[in-house]
């Protein structure tokens, strides 16, 4: 298995890109929340504009 390093830029650009992924996905993510109780806005309270 590869080790691969990266820096300070790169984990940034990763955890951006996680967070625009997650604020295309909310609504689906709301839509098919089950557990424990189908409140609907797992994917709302995941994703936080700051």
């Amino acid at each position: 298995m590869a080790i691969y390093y990266f820096g300070g830029n790169e984990l940034k650009m990763m955890l951006c890109g996680a967070v625009d992924l997650l604020r295309q996905s909310k609504d689906e993510i709301d839509g098919m929340n089950v557990f424990p109780v189908p409140d609907g806005d797992t994917g709302t309270n995941m994703y936080r504009e700051l």
